[in-house]
């Protein structure tokens, strides 16, 4: 059982085939998925989510149970446990951009640490202007993070995490080829926050086979708040999420949207370049940015379309983390890591970037997506959009 308890190509043309990895047949991952992302009521109209025991100590202090919270305003909460209240200590993530309702981290420290390991379920405080007192609500406990230094293995090497896929934004044929590259390169898993209701059929009926082949995890993602009143339909919320429950079980874990591609630039492997890059005591990295223009609709869209901007975007960035290390995960950039020592770099074009396939013009061509992943792409994405037009 893993950590987290749950309750350009740099001036060579050459290609190493070792970058590409073999998907096998019918691969089935037998690797538990995580808790429901499940929004309880605090009072005042705020909301607690996915509350976790942290026995991490650095510099977000001492071991404690911390609660995300979603609230109007930044205010003073109570924990309790049984017949003992404690004060809680309220931290606001940075990437709220001032909308009505943000996220918050509530952190309470318990008298006895020893009940770290026991507790089930917190006591969470709003104080009630009308009563003039403390209201309090039980919330569960979610995740259980250990002391980053404890954690030596990790049942997956790379996930990735999509705050948001709702409408019809993306189709099946491009969650497909999103989902079969990224395997390509050793992703083992694809943690989906989903609006259900939202989606087609046919991608609701792709996800759902993926999840079945254990190697996409559904979450039902549905806050009850005015979209327009929360960043991003609420996109803080999932990133946070996500960034919880891939503590143990995975040894990296990015961040991105489904046009979003994390491509070498030198002959590594992306496994090999993020066990570089991500060694020591760096918890995070910024990867720069390509836009690659959209002109050929014709899926997949990384086979057909070459146009791109070669000056790299180093300010909306993407990132991928060493989840342990980390205790503030925004949409850009990692907000904290967990530790002082801990670094979050920016690395260079020339070693590692992100290929953002959106309509912006371009005069370059690039095809490095192509030339390294095009024949067996091809073959992955075609068997599964045959499989997916037979269960019609």
């Amino acid at each position: 059982m893993y950590a987290n308890f749950r309750v350009d190509n740099n001036g060579d043309d050459s290609i190493d085939e070792s970058i590409i990895l073999e998907k096998t047949a019918n691969e089935i991952l037998d690797v538990p998925f995580g808790p429901p992302l499940n929004f309880t009521s605090i009072g005042n109209g705020f909301l607690a989510f996915s509350a976790y025991v942290d026995e991490r100590d650095g510099n977000m202090g001492y071991p404690c149970v911390r609660i995300p919270v979603i609230a109007t305003m930044k205010q003073n909460f109570k924990c309790r446990l049984t017949d003992r209240e404690m004060e809680g200590t309220t931290y606001e993530l940075s990437e709220n951009h001032a909308m009505r309702y943000r996220v918050y981290i509530v952190s309470c420290k318990l008298p006895d640490e020893k009940e770290l390991k026991r507790i089930k379920t917190i006591e969470i405080g709003v104080f009630n202007t009308k009563t003039a007192k403390f209201e309090f609500t039980v919330v569960p406990i979610k995740y259980r993070i250990p002391k980053e230094t404890e954690i030596k293995d990790h049942p997956l090497q790379y996930s990735v995490c999509l705050p948001q896929l709702f409408g019809n934004l993306y189709t099946a044929e491009r969650i497909v080829e999103f989902i079969e590259l990224y395997r390509l390169q050793g992703a083992g898993r694809f943690h989906v926050y989903v609006k259900k209701e939202s989606l087609d059929t046919k991608v609701r009926r792709l996800l759902n086979r993926y999840s079945k082949e254990g190697i996409v995890e559904l979450i039902n993602f549905h806050p009850d708040i005015q979209e327009k009143s929360i960043w991003y339909h609420g996109q803080l919320i999932s990133v946070t999420d996500c960034h919880l429950r891939t503590i143990g079980l995975t040894k990296f874990v990015s961040f991105n949207d489904f046009d979003e591609f994390f491509i070498p630039t030198t002959n590594d492997s992306l496994l090999s370049t993020l066990e570089r890059l991500l060694s020591n005591n760096t918890g995070s990295i910024r990867i720069p940015t390509f836009y690659m223009s959209i002109e050929n609709k014709t899926p997949p869209i990384t086979q057909h379309n070459f146009k791109y901007s070669p000056q790299a975007d180093e300010r909306l960035t993407k990132c991928i983390i060493r989840p342990e290390m980390v205790f503030e995960q925004g949409i850009h950039h990692t907000s904290r890591v967990i530790q002082d020592n801990y670094v979050s770099p920016t690395v260079s074009k020339n070693q590692l970037a992100v290929f953002h396939f959106k309509s912006r013009g371009g005069s370059s061509i690039n095809h490095r997506i192509k030339d390294l992943f095009g024949e067996k792409l091809g073959k992955n994405y075609q068997k599964e959009i045959e499989e997916l037009e037979i269960e019609r």
